[in-house]
């Protein structure tokens, strides 16, 4: 009796829900079916079958007084509309073409402060394989993808439905056997602890989507104990921040219907319950437990009226209690980032019209889509040839340079920042390579053109370098600090000890040299190098050096901030967050297009100075806005959801020493690469060694071959004349390049 009240409660609920409008999206190669509640409620691919249906709404709020969930989702024209709970309203203009929907936020009336903006979430069967970078899940010969048309637009995967976990020393089972007391099916939970008391483990699922237990009086359940006396917790989650846990102590055997009404934590919100979960708690050491589960219900009460609502019977093959997790991709702003602008497409087609899609669905979106000799950048001829990366190079070497590229058959001579750089930051040309500054360096792009190579520029992107005058003599107040204490005392010009008013904990205890964090430190206007850090009183700063840098070492007064300068791979960083970003790229931008560059590669893109998707996507775009030739190669040794368009490929850099076992090191993670469509270059090859000999260049253009993408031979002019091998070299690539 009991399980036909639940049933017809369930069958209830699944006719209210068929008999609501529903937003239909149609890509013609898939169709979405968003019901009024913002769940995306079906997914039907054009071949007939089905993506799962996700078990979280699109389109709701994070705030300060929790979840805003959707109350209504219906198109209205060519927008959608969605009204939630509290009446915030957001409003999205919808364009859909073959292949991918583009979903912008017109507007949203939100009526308290919101913290995260939940955009889009698309579930995908448990044997889809995610490729992260550009969001997506590739199952058969298909293709989703939820990617973001605005830096700020936080692309996320993660696993739902299933949810277990251990104590360290501590193991489980949960298995669906045959000894019910209600149906034909119950669970066996069983769990081990090592000689460590307290243990725990944990077995859980979640609800495909949200059950209403508005009025629950108790949860009841049918146990069989062992009479080993660990307690049994059964506990529900909201899917935010609350939780009702009720605990059972198993010190008795065989079957016991048990009712649960005295939680010892009830914050849940009753009305979106999310998850149901199984603990052990408190194993005795050195021992195994086991229980019997069957037929969890909960008992409400409404207008009076008891009902029962099933939670879990085990009779499914297919419960997330044992059976895989689904995985979902999703997309999301936050209050840190900016939650507007707001642009989103969903993508779904097939894997072999992908690159035709994305490339549809940038125009559409106003994204970054470069395109190389006249091609979508990846597919691009151009991001399978080599190049030269030509170092320690003045302009003097031209003819040199100029034989070295010919003799490789380069199609591109990547020239390196200490060549052509004095200092990143301002980006003054480096005048004892190029007496006349950037007319010199414009005449020697122009002359490498006219040869029939393309010239491209390298750089590190997010950098300032010493003597740059964004550093020195003055520091630039908008460089980047992570760590700050005051001064506990009056301090003079010549002081070599920095006293702090507390213990300097978050300081870097050493400068790390090239790895490091640095060991700079700012009061004022003036820079100081500490040798090590005092964490006892007196608190503060050891073996320093003042006026660190050029700066000038001054007096400084008690309670005077000291703050910390982040290092990167020895060089320091400007904030992103800061009007500084337009200035640096745009000092950039001005010797990039007066030189008409072909290729730019953004180096050191993978250290910065916060969430790496949002900075590199910040950074890379700031300096492609300000670039006249939109159509250049763009790479980068890091890549972020939103910079994947801008770039053609990706490298793996800084091949050097054992350059067979370097790309064997390295190889693994070019399957990373393929899986997210991310053309490949394998690397920068030195030519500096001289033990580096031509059977292993050989080996590295054979693996040009059988990864179809190009690799870049490193050297200097006069290195190349040193390295009795070059020409051999040279002529290898040369060979493989044809």
């Amino acid at each position: 009796m009991k399980r036909r009240a639940a049933l017809a409660i369930v069958l209830s609920c699944a006719v209210a829900h068929l008999s609501r409008a529903d937003l239909v999206v149609d890509l013609t190669t898939a169709q979405i079916t968003i019901d009024e509640q913002g769940y995306v409620a079906a997914v039907k691919l054009s071949d007939g079958t089905s993506l799962p249906a996700s078990n979280q709404p699109t389109f709701h709020l994070e705030t300060e007084s929790g979840l805003v969930l959707p109350r209504s989702v219906k198109q209205v024209g060519e927008k959608v509309e969605v009204v939630l709970e509290d009446d915030s309203k957001a409003v999205f203009t919808l364009d859909r073409q073959p292949g991918f929907a583009l979903f912008r936020l017109e507007r949203l009336d939100a009526r308290s402060p919101v913290k995260r903006l939940n955009l889009f979430t698309l579930a995908l069967p448990p044997d889809a394989e995610l490729a992260g970078m550009i969001n997506a899940g590739i199952t058969g010969q298909w293709c989703a993808a939820l990617m973001a048309a605005e830096p700020n637009i936080q692309p996320l995967s993660a696993m739902f439905g299933s949810h277990k976990a251990d104590r360290e020393g501590c193991t489980h089972e949960f298995v669906r056997i045959e000894e019910a007391k209600a149906g034909r099916y119950a669970a066996r939970f069983t769990a081990t602890c090592n000689e460590k008391s307290g243990g725990w483990s944990m077995r859980g699922r979640s609800f495909s989507r949200p059950l209403d237990l508005t009025g629950l009086k108790t949860v009841r359940a049918w146990v069989r104990g062992d009479r080993n006396g660990q307690s049994l917790k059964i506990q529900m989650n909201d899917g935010a921040s609350g939780y009702r846990d009720d605990y059972l102590t198993i010190d008795f055997e065989g079957w016991r219907q048990v009712e649960l009404a005295n939680p010892a934590i009830n914050s849940i919100r009753y009305d979106r319950v999310a998850t149901l979960s199984f603990y052990y708690n408190g194993m005795p050491p050195d021992q195994t437990v086991t229980c019997l589960i069957d037929q969890v219900e909960a008992v409400v009460e409404r207008d009076g009226n008891e009902q029962i609502i099933l939670l879990e019977d085990f009779e499914s093959l297919d419960s997330p209690l044992w059976s895989d997790s689904l995985r979902s991709i999703s997309v999301r702003t936050l209050e840190e980032h900016g939650v507007e602008p707001a642009a989103f497409g969903v993508i779904i087609c097939p894997k072999k019209r992908f690159y035709e899609t994305v490339a549809r669905f940038e125009g559409a979106a106003g994204l970054p889509s470069p395109r190389l000799g006249n091609v979508w950048n990846k597919q691009s001829p151009w991001v399978k040839r080599s190049y030269f990366f030509l170092t320690g190079f003045a302009e003097s070497q031209f003819d040199e340079a100029l034989a070295i590229a010919r003799r490789g058959n380069f199609d591109m001579i990547l020239l390196v920042q200490s060549s052509w750089c004095e200092s990143t930051g301002h980006y003054e040309i480096n005048r004892k390579n190029f007496p006349d500054g950037l007319e010199g360096l414009k005449r020697t792009a122009r002359r490498f053109r006219d040869a029939g190579f393309k010239f491209g520029l390298h750089f590190l992107g997010p950098s300032i370098y010493p003597p740059d005058p964004y550093l020195t003599p003055v520091p630039d107040p908008r460089l980047v600090k992570d760590a700050f204490a005051l001064l506990a005392t009056d301090l003079d010009d010549q002081a070599d000890f920095i006293p702090t008013a507390e213990a300097p904990t978050g300081f870097p205890v050493e400068d790390g040299g090239y790895r490091g964090s640095g060991a700079v430190i700012q009061i004022g206007d003036e820079l100081i190098f500490y040798g090590a850090r005092s964490m006892e009183a007196p608190f503060g700063f050891r073996e320093c050096r003042r006026g660190y840098l050029g700066t000038k070492a001054s007096p400084h007064k008690k309670g005077e901030k000291v703050a910390h300068l982040l290092k990167s791979y020895g060089y320091f960083l400007f904030d992103m967050d800061t009007s500084l970003l337009d200035e640096v790229s745009t000092n950039f931008a001005k010797v990039a297009n007066a030189c008409d560059v072909d290729m730019i590669y953004f180096d050191g893109s993978e250290r910065l100075q916060g969430d790496h998707w949002y900075y590199n996507a910040r950074l890379h775009k700031a300096f492609y806005d300000k670039l006249q030739k939109k159509n250049a190669l763009l790479q980068a040794s890091s890549t972020s959801h939103y910079s994947w368009h801008m770039l053609a490929r990706n490298a793996s850099a800084d091949g050097h020493g054992d350059l067979k076992g370097y790309l064997d090191e390295r190889s693994p993670g070019f399957l990373y690469l393929a899986r997210n469509a991310m053309p490949l270059d394998i690397g920068w090859y030195y030519g500096y060694d001289t033990s580096a000999t031509p059977d292993m260049y050989e080996y590295v253009l054979g693996a040009t071959i059988g990864y179809d993408s190009s690799m870049s031979f490193q050297v200097s002019p006069a290195a190349a004349a040193e390295h009795p091998f070059t020409g051999e070299i040279l002529d290898l690539i040369a060979r493989y390049e044809k």
